[in-house]
């Protein structure tokens, strides 16, 4: 993969899977290099085969239920995740990512899910504390709740965590902007102009490091990120 052959990385997977048919994580991967290859199909087949092999794998429930979120399949995508938490309670990625997907949904039928994604993703900053974005969405919740207060908040503590986070220092410039402090929302737009250069697709690279450092951890990691970060 590192070296663009798709079709020699999947080669790979699919005797390995031959060789060594009950680690979930393969067909996961394979999902993945299909998916990424834009055969929509084959990847859903890979990443059902992942569930089959091990119904209590986090990683397939995560690629599948991400697969059902971007086709459009939301309720399957939610139904997934649901039944993940339900055979892996303590899991924080599975925590993250539902939560991340109950607020993302523009949908009028979920409009009503905000106490649902944020107990989903305090559970995930509780299971993970040193996950910035965890805060980040949960700061995007509180403005969706119209609470500026908490909004700030949580971004504070996302940028603390990780000073360069994009998404916490823009929202914490439009918050200073409603204040009236005018220098500091222009020294944090200065600051994400900056950051911003060369950035693409930050929120799907983040999704897809989530998921394969769930790949690289044992079978019910206790934490992700590995560790916590330096202090500044």
């Amino acid at each position: 993969m590192n070296g663009n052959d798709r079709e020699g990385a999947l080669r790979v997977l699919t005797d390995a899977v031959r060789f060594i048919p009950l680690d979930a994580r393969l067909p996961v991967a394979a999902g993945l290099v299909c998916q990424s290859a834009g055969d929509r199909g084959q990847a859903e087949r890979w990443f059902r085969q992942a569930l089959q092999t091990d119904p209590a794998s986090g990683p397939a429930h995560l690629a599948l239920a991400n697969w059902l979120y971007e086709a459009g399949r939301t309720a399957e995508a939610f139904d997934l995740l649901a039944r993940g938490l339900e055979r892996t309670p303590n899991a924080p990625l599975l925590h993250y990512v539902y939560g991340a997907l109950l607020l993302d949904s523009t949908g009028e039928a979920h409009r009503g899910e905000l106490g649902r994604a944020k107990s989903l993703l305090l559970r995930a900053a509780e299971l993970s504390p040193y996950y910035a974005n965890t805060y980040y969405l949960l700061g995007r919740l509180s403005l969706k709740q119209e609470d500026d207060s908490a909004a700030e908040a949580y971004f504070t503590k996302a940028c603390k965590l990780d000073p360069r986070h994009v998404g916490a220092l823009y929202q914490l410039g439009q918050i200073a902007q409603r204040k009236g402090d005018r220098k500091k929302a222009a020294e944090l737009s200065r600051i994400v102009k900056n950051l911003r250069a060369g950035a693409v697709d930050e929120e799907h690279q983040r999704f897809t490091a989530l998921l394969q450092e769930s790949l690289r951890e044992n079978r019910s990691p206790s934490r992700w990120p590995p560790g916590p970060p330096i202090e500044k």
